[in-house]
């Protein structure tokens, strides 16, 4: 079941630590900045004000980022400009974000065998290559992020690596400079793939270690950097064509980057930059602008002097000026450098400086021009005599010593904006849950606060420890690391531990509020503490380990409250720790190149030896029981709500605390434990004073009182005593049903317990994390989530989550964000949250506050009138409000939870995919179109036929095409309807079969004519449940899927409903196709399927079958041939029960029972008559010119009579149903031999016939409902007709 979890953060500080690297993207909107404790920011920059904020916190790497790209690669829609962040980290792992939103796409923490120092693309944008501390280098696919490939063709590491297109498809040039300075072009093979060593090398003698390497612009120069000198080499065959060598004797180089294909930028450490000409064919001058002749030749501007393209020969390397420097009062500090492209050809290209000083980041940013045409367009609009360009006859001058000088960059805003004026806010360093509504919050001040979620989210320091339960005190500094032990593990009790800036480990009490033990046996900060599993084999219900900031670990027992020991003398950070019972030993695995690990004997305590390499995997892989050591771990969200309190550094304290709310479980509890419902909720359910709404909740209440207002109380006592309610299958298809059912036996406990006020704090329950049959039940928490995840934009339909929910804004400390690969974190700068921008970060950051939404509007009463003003607002009127700015919800996002379990998240789903999918401007719907149709399963090779992203293709167009057929052409109907065939024969288990069945008879008449019809019916009925498995895992062959397993219920039912839309558009299709089974199929357990579904038909869809009962009962009666009698035999009950039916709800079917013959009557006017002792026809009543449909069939008691009645006609009619000797003789001899043959039937009329009046047009329904016969004696009846008309015959 796919979730939708999203992070309500709480900011208690700016970020701090250093910026190590910074790179802008292409377009010079976003600038991608990396902390020295593995997080990322990204940040927006306006390319007019050019003012930078930051927006986004990434948080999901483990270690330091090692290696940044910035690249365009197509997500859920085309890209036009560089889209994807791809980050690597020391310990191997590689991460793929969204630029948008920073949403975490794909993660592979086992990318790179070693510490990756490059990640390039290819050419085809479909893998990358990696390589770095490791003779290997990886490829990886680009869509999932998984290794494809390990080559092992290096002899050294490879300090940097880039890729070379070529003329040739899928084939790269890759470059590798190694740490000697050895220079090897390989080609690598992108079909296969596979790289291969190629001659060209080329030794640069470098005297120390290469620190990254670029390609030129055009291709044709390779651009090397180490510490001291730039190199240029020529892309064709390897010769070293220039090289620069660093002008700042105290410093180092420390990036480059091209400017143009005759321009490079290089900086140093220390924050000076310098611009080179790297044409080896030309020199340099610079020469005011207004004497410039040739515009053409400018490389460089300031507006008042360019830099110029000189007739002197070219200097030697030694002689090579800079061109400009960029230089201010940065003197101390940690230094980034960033070139920030000009977002067109007229404006200003940027170079951002990043000092990190005293804690604190301080940006500034330098302007200029690369053309003197942009310079003067730039300059003239604000003041037209500053620059002029003119013709000149002299030539340009030397080039002087420093080149044009940019001093004093301009100062950047470079804060969280709001959040400055915030500074009561509490610093929170740590955080557990405790219940899914109780929270304990280690702060800055060496307190533990036990309070509500409400509080935690919402609270400044002052109302928070006005808000807590509890206030434990005993740390000296800030509260590092917190641990909640099971109950169930320590004597019942409800048992904290925690870990401090002191060293300290402390066991409390929570509910008595008091400290059990303290342990002092670290010098140092705890730096997390992990519960030791039991296959360590300690002799303890719960052992706990402390890890320390100087590496040293303890272990204690927490039910028992004892220090067991103190390890010390690691000279790494631990990485891991593991056990090994048999042995009674510990091993200690170190994140060192070496991969050291230290193995203790847990009976003494004392170091048994320390092992490296091969030696310490073999230790580790004989051990039970582990603990990985990292920063932040994803939590297993077996509740509503879990938290993290990520810090931007590993020096630092956190900057956040973050609440994980699973806003389907959040649900699931409102809603008291909802179950998972099918078939899919219809998607639209209109009465006269109600817009589209999701399904309708029966309250169960008194029928004199009024439902009740929907108010805060009102929301809370659904919280507390509504509940979902499922039946077992029904044997017939039908909407969903999504009741709520107010208890109406008196008040419930809990909600007496909790109260109605939402500031209450509540008492912590023993509650196992996340253990079964948890419901959350303080409504303050879900006040907090709703505050913190709504948008408040300024309309003023937010007065209703106000009113009628006492929500509230949020302060500017509170903010949301995105859950994703792996439980990576992004969460909005607190600037951003809470306004119209949030509206405009991405597609799937739009769905959270539209899904936020749905939760409350669920709760409240739908014929309100403010209700419905809120559902218009969401659904009709927010594009126009936020403007053209506003970011249209993601499709691929929303697609999802197409099928999800719990209703209301589908409701949701298909709420928001089909008004928006209206409202898209037609170029972004035919742009939708156009993207995901090469992803169709139908158009894509036969391995890729099950990849998510071609599955999800068929989804998509599957609902576009079911909701607006219109937008695709007959073409892409046919490859969207071959698509979704292709899922009908996924695996029964998994949803893909389900979603396939759903959208193929949504649009059945859309689908219908570019598929074999009858197959996919048949497809769709094996998969009702209502045969026999053909299978033991429901899956059967490639080209016949067998039926379901017995446990996928919402398969089942959805097929049913599948089934149901199909007949009820095409029911000659559906009635030839079941009935060519009921009475052809080869084996037993088909036809019984399909006799199953006939009989859902009869009692429950009648109208559908209605005109077609002549060939339903010919079918049936064919399976009853006395000629097989094991088919007679199995299908016999099963018949007999549906002929009961037909002549229960049919009032054109009389069956006699002395005689065992059934009479039907037909819409051509003829009524039939079956022996079913011989399953033959033996008579066809027939009135001589007429085709009237015969509306009722009746037996007389003797069955001597049979009496018909035709609507139509308004005609009574009487038939003798024996026959004279001869007529009997005659079918005896044409019968004989040609059981069941149609030429065998003897044809009747009949014997008197009685006019009843004009027509009355009736509809079917009344038909069914109304008219019948009643026979009064073997020789009269009386005719039940329409509008209650009684008419008596006698004959």
């Amino acid at each position: 079941m796919t979730s939708f979890v999203f992070p309500v953060a709480s900011w208690c500080h700016s970020p701090s630590g250093a910026i190590l690297r910074a790179v802008a993207s292409e377009n010079g909107k976003h600038v991608v900045t990396v902390l020295d404790g593995g997080r990322l920011w990204i940040n927006s920059l306006d390319p007019v004000s050019a003012k930078l904020e930051p927006t986004i916190f990434l948080v999901g790497h483990r270690s330091p980022i090692s290696a940044l790209l910035l690249c365009k690669i197509e997500v859920d829609g085309p890209a036009t400009d560089e889209n994807i962040i791809i980050s690597a980290s020391e310990d191997g792992e590689v991460i793929m974000w969204d630029i948008g939103d920073g949403r975490a796409l794909q993660a592979n923490p086992k990318a790179y065998p070693g510490v990756p120092t490059s990640v390039a693309i290819s050419t085809s944008r479909k893998s990358f290559v990696c390589g770095g501390q490791s003779s290997v280098i990886t490829i990886l696919d680009s869509s999932n992020l998984e290794v494809v490939a390990t080559v092992n063709i290096l002899d050294n590491w490879s300090s940097a690596l880039t890729l070379r297109p070529t003329e040739f498809k899928a084939l790269d040039e890759v470059w590798v400079v190694t740490p000697e300075g050895n220079v090897k072009v390989m080609s690598y093979d992108e079909s296969k793939p596979e790289i291969l060593l190629e001659p060209k090398t080329i030794d640069l003698m470098a005297t120390v270690p290469v620190v990254t390497m670029l390609v030129q612009l055009d291709m044709e120069l390779i651009g090397v950097l180490d510490r001291k000198t730039f190199w240029i080499l020529s892309a064709t065959n390897a010769e070293l064509m220039m090289q620069i060598t660093c002008p700042d004797s105290k410093s180092m180089w420390e990036g480059v980057a091209f400017l143009s294909d005759a321009v490079v930028l290089l900086w140093t450490k220390r924050g000076t930059a310098y611009t080179y000409l790297v044409d080896t064919n030309a020199s340099a001058g610079i020469r005011p602008v207004q004497e410039i002749r040739e515009p053409r030749s400018v490389l460089l501007t300031d507006g008042e002097y360019a830099c110029v393209r000189s007739r002197m020969p070219p200097p030697n390397d030694a002689d090579r000026k800079p061109l400009s420097t960029f230089c201010g009062q940065l003197n101390g500090g940690l230094f980034s450098l960033c070139l920030v492209p000009s977002s067109s050809p007229q404006s200003r290209t940027r170079l951002l400086a990043f000092r990190y000083v005293s804690g604190q980041v301080n940006a500034s940013m330098w302007s200029f021009f690369l053309k003197a045409e942009a310079a003067e367009s730039s300059l003239k609009r604000s003041d037209s005599s500053l620059i002029s360009l003119k013709k000149a006859d002299s030539s340009p001058a030397l080039l002087p010593a420093d080149g044009i000088m940019f001093k004093n960059p301009t100062p950047l805003s470079f804060t969280l904006g709001e959040l400055q004026s915030y500074e009561s806010n509490v610093c929170i360093t740590s955080a557990v849950m405790l219940t899914d509504k109780s929270v304990a919050l280690g702060l800055g001040s060496g307190e533990i606060c036990i309070t509500t979620v409400a509080a935690a989210v919402l609270c400044t320091s002052q109302s928070l420890r006005e808000n807590s339960s509890q206030v434990l005190r005993g740390h000296v500094g800030p509260v590092t690391a917190l641990l909640r032990p099971p109950p169930d593990k320590v004597h019942g009790k409800s048992f904290l531990v925690s870990g401090g800036e002191d060293g300290a480990v402390a066991i409390w009490n929570v509910e008595e509020g008091i400290q059990i033990a303290s342990f002092s046996c670290h010098s140092a900060r705890i730096e997390s503490l992990q519960a030791i599993p039991p296959e360590a084999g300690l002799k303890s219900k719960f052992a706990v380990l402390s890890i320390c900031r100087n590496n040293s670990l303890s272990i204690f027992h927490v039910d028992d409250f004892r220090h067991i020991f103190t390890f010390t003398g690691h000279e790494f950070p631990p990485m891991s720790v593991h056990w090994r019972h048999g042995d009674e030993i510990m091993a200690v695995q170190c994140a060192d190149e070496d991969r050291t690990s230290y193995v203790w004997m847990l009976k003494t305590g004392h170091l048994d030896r320390i092992e490296t390499r091969e030696m310490s995997d073999d230790v580790i892989s004989g051990c039970e029981g582990k603990v990985i050591n990292v920063p932040f771990k994803t939590v297993y969200l077996a509740w509503a709500m879990s938290s993290q309190t990520p810090a931007s550094s590993r020096a630092c304290s956190p900057i956040l605390f973050a609440l994980l709310v699973n806003l389907k479980r959040l649900i699931n509890d409102v809603y008291s434990n909802q179950q998972p419902l099918s078939p899919p909720v219809p998607l639209v359910s209109k009465s006269s004073n109600s817009p589209d709404r999701p399904p309708n909740r029966s309250r169960v209440s008194s029928p004199n009182q009024p439902a009740p207002p929907a108010t805060v109380s009102n929301l809370m006592r659904k919280m507390t005593l509504s509940s979902r309610q499922v039946s077992s299958m029904d044997t017939a298809p039908g909407p969903a049903k999504n009741v709520h059912q107010d208890r109406a036996a008196g008040p419930n406990p809990l909600a007496q317990k909790i109260g109605a006020t939402t500031g209450s704090s509540t008492s912590l329950d023993s509650i196992d994390v996340g253990g079964p049959g948890t419901s959350l039940s303080d409504v303050g928490t879900v006040q907090a989530v709703l505050s913190a995840a709504l948008s408040w934009s300024g309309h003023p339909v937010e007065g209703i989550y106000v009113d009628r929910l006492g929500l509230k804004k949020p302060a500017g400390f509170v903010s949301t964000g995105m859950r994703g690969a792996n439980g990576y974190l992004s969460i909005l700068a607190p600037a951003i949250a809470n306004s119209r921008q949030e509206w405009s970060i991405s597609p799937s950051f739009t769905c959270i506050p539209l899904a936020a939404s749905a939760v409350f509007i669920q709760a409240l009463d739908w014929s309100d009138e403010d209700i419905r003003s809120l559902v218009s607002f969401y659904t009709e009127k927010l594009a126009n409000f936020i403007g053209p700015q506003f970011s249209y919800p993601s499709f691929s996002f929303v697609a999802k939870y197409w099928q999800d379990q719990i209703s209301d998240v589908q409701w949701a789903a298909r709420h928001v995919f089909s008004s928006y999918l209206v409202k898209l401007p037609k170029e972004e719907r035919t742009s939708l179109v156009e993207y995901w149709r090469p992803h169709l399963p139908a158009l894509a090779g036969h391995s890729k036929k099950t990849s998510k992203t071609n599955l999800r293709a068929a989804i998509i167009l599957g609902i576009v095409g079911s909701e607006q057929p219109s937008l695709l052409s007959n073409r892409i109907c046919k490859d969207v309807a071959e698509s979704l065939d292709i899922l009908l024969r996924e695996d029964a288990r998994g949803p893909y079969r389900t979603v396939g069945i759903e959208l193929i008879s949504r649009g059945f008449a859309t689908w219908e004519p570019h598929l074999n019809s009858s197959a996919i019916v048949r497809t769709i009925i094996a998969s009702t449940g209502l045969s026999t498995p053909s299978g033991r895992d429901g899956t059967g062959d490639a080209g016949n899927p067998g039926p379901p397993g017995p446990m996928n219920l919402g398969l089942m039912q959805v097929a049913r409903q599948a089934v149901v839309q199909i007949a009820s558009l095409n029911p000659g299709l559906f009635i030839s196709t079941i009935t060519l089974d009921v009475a052809h199929a080869k084996s037993p357990s088909d036809r019984i399927g399909a006799l199953k579904l006939l009989g859902m038909f009869i009692s429950k869809k009648p109208l559908v079958i209605l005109g077609y009962l002549g060939k339903i009962v010919e079918a049936m009666v064919k399976s009853l041939d006395p000629n097989v009698p094991t088919m007679r035999e199995v299908l016999q009950p099963i018949i007999t029960a549906n002929f009961a039916e037909l002549v229960k709800m049919y009032p054109s079917v009389s069956f006699h029972h002395g005689s065992q013959k059934l009479a039907v009557g037909t819409p051509e006017g003829v009524t039939i008559v079956y022996d079913l002792k011989t399953a033959t026809r033996v008579h066809i009543l027939e009135a001589k010119g007429t085709q009237k449909s015969v509306t009722a069939v009746s037996y007389s008691p003797d069955g001597k009579l049979i009496a018909t009645f035709s609507l139509e006609e308004n005609c009574v009619r009487f038939w003798q149903t024996e026959t004279s000797f001869l007529n009997t003789l005659a079918g005896a001899f044409m019968t004989s031999g040609n059981s069941g043959a149609a030429s065998a039937v003897g044809h009747m009329k009949s014997f008197r016939e009685f006019s009843v009046g004009p027509r009355i047009p009736s509809p079917n329904a009344n038909v069914l409902r109304d008219v019948r016969f009643e026979w009064v004696s073997d020789r009269s009846v009386k005719l039940m007709s329409i509008q209650d008309t009684q008419l008596v015959f006698t004959v």
